[in-house]
């Protein structure tokens, strides 16, 4: 039995032939047209068997028993090449395996031998660490040493009793500090007193002691509130000072002062520029010198009474203060000597009488009053030129009721 799809050529054209159908045409030409007429008459024929042999080849058994010989000869020899082969590679393999292994062992050695050396390395380093740490913390704790040894002698230099020093040499008197009663200004007799200290060679104690002792009237009243401990503290008196009399908080009514600052009418030129370089060191006192002289300029110049000054110094401005106030004082030297000079021969001088001169106040008084002008309106008429009490319209009017009969003399005569 053979299936559809065994089925050959001739096989294909004599079902085709038995059905009636064309038998020419390709062997799939032939496949569609046999399952056409198969699915028109209602089977599958996938499921069909049809009654053909299939034709076996009749081969002569001695050529079979040659080809099955001539094929194991051939699979000995294949196999004894094939082993000899196999015997031949892994021999190569196992040489090349060793080569490769004898390499890799020397090169472990060598990186042995490298890593030992940089161990050692590493644990000389580390031992020369160790060793500079520790002449470092030497060093560290003999520094701490020294530097409390040299606190201790400061703390005892403070609290012995001042020194009073002499020079035989030269037998020089020591200056005298000045004394600061509030009314002065603080940053100048801080200057002072500094210099006067520099001068004398005064430590922080002797300058605390001498400022406690130079503080008059207000300005001494100042130690009440510094903390006993802080007595000997030069720098704590002073902070004291400033928070009462210094002129930090001051800045910006010194500065609304200077903004407004003009030059009096009997106030020098000289004068002016002195009290103006006062208020710019007052208001602008942490500011950079460029920037304070700048404001200064500006604040004099504006401020000068004189136009022709004030002309000169803005059409030729100068970079420094002092160079302005030099200019503007050579312009006012130069203005006063450039007026013209009137030489009075004599002078004469008349008394007149005083009586004389008071009657004739008196009398000009009186000629001003007498021609003054009303003018104002009239209560009575209403008209302007004159008062009410000169009115003549309230004179006539006054004269006809004196002589017009009254109510009652009219009654009595119409009765």
């Amino acid at each position: 039995m053979v299936k559809f799809e065994e089925l050959k050529v001739e096989q294909l054209k004599k079902e085709l032939a038995a059905r009636g159908l064309v038998t020419s045409g390709t062997k799939a030409e032939l496949q569609k047209r046999l399952r056409e007429a198969v699915e028109s008459n209602g089977g599958n024929i996938d499921d069909m068997s049809f009654d053909y042999v299939t034709d076996a080849p009749q081969l002569d058994m001695n050529v079979l028993l040659g080809l099955l010989s001539e094929i194991k000869g051939d699979i000995s020899a294949s196999n004894k090449e094939l082993k000899a082969d196999i015997s031949d590679s892994n021999k190569e393999i196992t040489d090349k395996m060793d080569h490769k292994m004898n390499i890799m062992d020397s090169k472990m050695d060598g990186i042995k031998g490298d890593i030992t050396e940089i161990n050692g390395k590493i644990e000389s380093k580390f031992k020369e660490v160790d060793d500079s740490i520790q002449s470092m913390q030497k060093q560290q704790l003999f520094l701490e040493q020294k530097i409390s040894s040299l606190e201790n002698k400061v703390v005892e230099i403070e609290r012995a009793p001042p020194i009073i020093r002499s020079n035989p040499e030269t037998n020089v008197t020591k200056m005298k500090a000045p004394t600061f009663d509030g009314t002065t200004s603080l940053n100048v007799f801080k200057l002072q007193f500094e210099t006067i200290a520099s001068s004398n060679a005064w430590n922080r104690r002797e300058m605390a002691s001498t400022l406690v002792v130079a503080l008059r009237g207000s300005a001494a009243e100042v130690l009440q509130m510094i903390p006993p401990d802080d007595i000997g503290n030069y720098e704590a008196i002073m902070a004291a000072l400033q928070r009462r009399f210094g002129s930090e908080h001051k800045k910006q009514i010194y500065q609304m002062e200077a903004i407004n600052r003009k030059q009096y009418a009997t106030e020098s030129l000289k004068e002016y520029a002195t009290d103006i370089e006062r208020l710019g060191h007052l208001a602008y006192a942490g500011e950079c010198e460029d920037y304070r002289e700048k404001l200064m300029i500006q604040t004099f110049v504006a401020g000068i009474r004189d136009p022709e000054i004030k002309k000169a110094a803005l059409c030729f401005p100068k970079s420094s203060f002092a160079e302005t106030v030099a200019f503007a004082l050579t312009q006012e030297t130069a203005t006063l000597l450039s007026k013209p000079v009137y030489k009075v021969r004599e002078v004469q001088a008349e008394q007149e009488n005083p009586i004389t001169a008071i009657c004739a106040q008196i009398k000009k008084a009186i000629e001003s009053g007498n021609n003054k002008k009303f003018n104002g309106s009239c209560y009575n008429c209403g008209a302007k030129g004159h008062i009410a009490r000169n009115c003549t319209k309230r004179q006539t009017q006054r004269r006809a009721r004196e002589t017009s009969p009254t109510k009652q003399e009219q009654q009595e005569a119409l009765n």
